[in-house]
């Protein structure tokens, strides 16, 4: 899952009978890897377990290097927009609006990292997918078009856990403002707050490499 969304170019106008192109050549987005995609905007039924989201507006990747389709549910100014600038509902959004869901809220759930599978639930919460108290924090509009594009927080204290106990790791540069984003699979920290990580993990620094 990631927060802009796009189908590979395995799906056709002639796989469906509802599709409908809305934009030809419209559709372009790029993301910080290098990665990118370009085609045209359609719109059609989405269909997600047994679940069928009607006119739901999607981009159709003709030209990508990228190896597998996104979803997009994060806000959904930061979906990516046609030449014009318009915006269109996103997932979770056409879903209240159709009455699948009561609010676009969802909670993720990525399982342990040698899993292969994990689950998505839209409009509520799985209170078994997390332990302790659920509390709210505040995200922040994007400094530059003073808008919510993103799930901005700030990082305040890092927790390490092991079965010795537990470590409260800190940073002279807190708070950090970073993104939650499930799409990114790296983390960027300051270096005294690396350094720490690598301590706790028994990693080493490889100058050679450039990484622990």
């Amino acid at each position: 899952i990631n927060l802009c969304g796009f189908l590979g170019n395995a799906v056709k106008s002639a796989d469906s009978s509802s599709f409908q192109d809305v934009g030809k050549g419209d559709f372009s987005i790029s993301y910080v890897d290098g990665s990118s995609a370009r085609g045209d905007y359609f719109t059609d039924v989405f269909e997600i377990g047994d679940t069928a989201v009607s006119n739901m507006t999607m981009g159709l990747a003709l030209k990508t290097d990228i190896p597998y389709g996104l979803v997009g549910v994060g806000y959904a100014r930061n979906e990516a927009s046609s030449s014009s600038g318009s915006l269109y509902p996103n997932l979770p959004v056409q879903m209240q609006r159709q009455g699948l869901i009561s609010t676009v809220a969802y909670s993720l759930w990525l399982n342990d990292l040698d899993a292969s599978t994990g689950n998505i639930l839209f409009g509520g919460i799985d209170t078994e997918k997390y332990h302790g108290d659920l509390t709210r924090i505040n995200v922040y509009k994007d400094p530059r078009t003073q808008d919510f594009t993103s799930f901005l927080v700030a990082l305040t204290s890092l927790q390490a856990f092991s079965d010795s106990g537990s470590d409260g790791l800190s940073s002279k540069e807190f708070p950090i403002s970073v993104v939650l984003d499930s799409g990114t699979p790296l983390s960027f920290l300051p270096d005294d707050l690396a350094t720490q990580i690598w301590k706790e993990v028994g990693a080493l620094w490889a100058g050679d490499l450039g990484a622990a």
